[in-house]
C-alpha cells in the first residue's frame, strides 16, 4: 500500500489502515522529541513487528485481508503504547514502536502485551489465516529512528510464535539485550554487569569436548574459561562472574548435577546448560527440573550450542536488567513517597496557618473576643492529646476549633456588635451561627469533618444546648472537648461586662457543670493538666498575638 507524503511538519499523518503514524511522520516526530532533549544521554529503544507472509496473503486472500490483518495490529500496538511512546507504520507488512526509555522490563512487558493480544485475536477474530509477528529490538543512544530500526533488524530474536528466526551468533543477539542493561549499569544499579562480552565457563573431563565447544564458541567475543573437573569449576565460579556455565551431566567422579547446584547457590542468575548423550534423556530431564536452563544432546551441532547459549544470555540480562529496574522502581518509589509526604505537610501547614488567619479575622469581628480562636485551638489540642487522640481526629479538632464561630460572618453588625443584653428575637437569630457555619464548612472537602463540629459546639451534655438539643454521647466529641476549653477561655477573658477571672475560678465553674454542661469524662482529663499549664498556653498565644 503506498503511504502518503507529509502535508507539513506540524501536521503528523495517520495511515488510515493501521491508525499509526505514516514512516514520515514517525521518524520526524522522533527527530523532534531528540532535538527538545539535545545534550541528554539517555537510551532510546525501538521494538520492530514485522507481519511474515504479507503479500502471500494478499495473493491467496486479497487486499482486504491484509487491511483486516494491518487493522487489528494497529489496534494492539496503541492500547500498548504509553506516555511518551510513538508507533508507526513503517512499511506495508512493518510496524515500529519508538520508547524513549529503554527501560528491561517496560519493553519485555510491551513485549508480552502483543503475543497476548495476538493469542486472543487468533482464538476469537474471523481471520482468512492465523494473524503471525516476528519481533525485534534495539537499544542505544542512536540520534534518529532510522538508526535503530536498522540495528534491531540487523540482529534477530525468537519470534511471537515462539519458532526461531536464522541462527544469529551470540553478539548479534545479545547485542541489543546488553544495551538493555548498560543504562542501568551506567545509573550504578548493577555493579556486577560487565557490558563488553560475556564470560563462558566450559566444564568436561574429556579435552575433545572442551577443544570442539571452545572452537564452536571462539567467535563470539565471549571470554572462554574452562575446567576439567569440579573442583577447578568451582574456583571459577567462586573467584569470577560467570554468565554461562556449560558441563557434561556425566564428570568423572563427580556429577554435573551437584555442579549445578554448587553454581545456583553461588548465583541464582547464571545460565546452566548441561551436555548429555543421547541415552540420558532421564538425567537430562532431572536437569531442567533441577534448575538448568538448556541441554544439548551429543554430538551436538556448534550452532545448536551457539543458539543455546544465545537464549541464556538473553535470559540472564533481562533477569539481571530487571533486578535493576525494580531497584530503581523501589529508589523512585520512595524519592516520590517522600516527596508526597513534603508536599502534604506543605498543604497541612498552609491549611493551619490559612485557618488561624480566618479564625484571627473572625476574632476582629467580635468585640468580645481577641485571639480567641488560637487560644482555644491550642486548650483543645493539648486536651485531645492527654485524652489520647490519634493525628486525624486531632486534625479535625484543630480545624473545628478554629473555624467554630465562621457562621457570625452571617449575622448583622447590630446584633453582633450589640453591647448590650439581646433580645429574644436577637439571641435566636444569632444562635443560628451554628447553623450557618456548619451550611458553609461542609461545602469544603477538607472541613466536612470539622463542620459537625461547628455545627454542635453550643450543645449540652444533658441536652440543654442548642441548635439541635443533642444530649450525651449523641454530641460528637470534638464538639464536647470544645465545650470545656471555650469556657475555659471565656471565664479567663476581659468582657465588657466583667474583667478575666483565676483559671481556678475556671476550673471551679467546669467543676460546678460537669455532668449538666460538660462530659465527665472530658471534665477528668482537664483536670490531671496543672492550672500553669493552661495559663502558659494562654501568655504565649497573646504575646505573640501582641507582635
Amino acid at each position: 500500500m503506498p503511504f502518503a507524503p507529509l502535508a507539513s511538519v506540524d501536521s503528523p499523518q495517520q495511515d488510515p489502515v493501521s491508525g499509526l503514524l505514516v514512516r514520515e511522520s514517525l521518524t520526524r516526530a522522533v527527530a523532534a522529541e531528540r532535538e527538545a532533549e539535545a545534550g541528554t544521554e539517555s537510551v532510546r529503544a525501538v521494538v520492530v513487528l514485522t507481519l511474515p507472509g504479507y503479500r502471500a496473503l494478499r495473493k491467496r486472500h486479497g487486499q482486504q485481508a491484509c487491511d483486516r490483518a494491518v487493522t487489528l495490529i494497529g489496534r494492539i500496538i496503541t492500547t500498548t503504547l504509553g506516555s511518551g511512546e510513538l508507533a508507526g507504520r513503517y512499511a506495508d507488512d512493518e510496524f515500529v514502536l519508538w520508547l524513549p526509555e529503554a527501560l528491561p522490563a517496560r519493553i519485555e512487558g510491551m513485549i508480552s502485551h502483543i503475543h497476548a493480544a495476538v493469542e486472543q485475536l487468533n482464538q476469537s477474530e474471523p481471520l482468512a489465516e492465523p494473524l503471525r509477528l516476528d519481533i525485534q529490538r534495539a537499544c542505544g543512544r542512536a540520534q534518529r529512528c532510522e538508526d535503530l530500526v536498522a540495528l534491531a533488524k540487523g540482529g534477530g530474536t525468537p519470534s511471537l510464535t515462539g519458532e526461531p528466526q536464522a541462527s544469529p551468533d551470540i553478539l548479534t543477539i545479545t547485542a541489543s539485550t546488553r544495551a538493555l542493561i548498560q543504562h542501568s549499569f551506567a545509573q550504578g544499579l548493577l555493579t556486577d554487569v560487565v557490558s563488553t562480552g560475556a564470560t563462558i565457563l566450559i566444564v568436561d573431563d574429556e579435552p575433545g569436548v572442551l577443544a570442539f565447544i571452545t572452537d564452536a564458541l571462539e567467535e563470539t567475543g565471549a571470554t572462554l574459561v574452562t575446567a576439567a573437573n569440579r573442583d577447578q569449576a568451582l574456583t571459577v565460579l567462586r573467584d569470577g562472574r560467570v554468565d554461562v556455565l556449560i558441563v557434561d551431566i556425566n564428570l568423572q567422579g563427580a556429577s554435573g548435577l551437584d555442579l549445578l547446584a554448587e553454581a545456583r547457590r553461588l548465583d541464582p542468575t547464571v545460565v546452566v546448560i548441561m551436555i548429555t548423550g543421547s541415552r540420558e534423556l532421564d538425567l537430562s530431564v532431572e536437569a531442567i527440573r533441577s534448575g538448568a536452563d538448556d541441554y544439548v544432546i551429543k554430538p551436538f551441532k556448534p550452532e545448536a550450542l551457539q543458539q543455546s547459549v544465545s537464549r541464556g544470555l538473553l535470559k540472564r540480562q533481562l533477569i539481571l536488567g530487571g533486578q535493576a529496574y525494580q531497584a530503581l522502581l523501589e529508589a523512585q518509589v520512595d524519592q516520590r513517597s517522600q516527596q508526597l509526604k513534603d508536599v502534604i505537610r506543605q498543604l497541612e501547614q498552609t491549611y493551619r496557618e490559612t485557618l488561624q488567619a480566618l479564625g484571627a479575622a473572625l476574632d476582629t469581628r467580635d468585640i468580645e473576643t481577641h485571639a480567641h480562636s488560637e487560644r482555644v485551638a491550642r486548650y483543645a489540642l493539648t486536651l485531645g492529646r492527654v485524652l489520647k487522640m490519634g493525628d486525624a481526629p486531632l486534625t479535625t479538632l484543630e480545624r473545628g476549633v478554629y473555624l467554630h464561630d465562621i457562621g457570625k460572618i452571617g449575622i448583622p453588625d447590630r446584633i453582633l456588635l450589640n453591647t448590650q443584653k439581646l433580645t429574644p428575637e436577637e439571641w435566636d437569630i444569632m444562635k443560628t451561627h451554628c447553623e450557618l457555619g456548619y451550611r458553609l464548612a461542609s461545602q469544603v472537602e477538607f472541613l466536612r469533618e470539622a463542620s459537625k463540629i461547628i455545627l454542635s459546639h453550643h450543645e449540652r451534655f444533658d441536652g440543654g444546648g442548642y441548635p439541635r438539643g443533642l444530649k450525651g454521647d449523641g454530641i460528637p466529641f470534638g464538639a464536647r472537648l470544645f465545650a470545656v476549653v471555650d469556657t475555659l477561655d471565656a471565664i479567663t477573658s476581659d468582657r465588657p461586662y466583667r474583667k478575666a477571672q483565676s483559671f481556678m475560678a475556671a476550673r471551679d465553674e467546669i467543676s460546678r457543670c460537669n455532668g449538666k454542661q460538660f462530659d465527665p469524662v472530658i471534665v477528668e482529663a482537664f483536670y490531671s493538666v496543672p492550672l500553669s499549664q493552661w495559663s502558659e498556653i494562654r501568655e504565649t498565644v497573646n504575646a505573640g498575638a501582641r507582635t
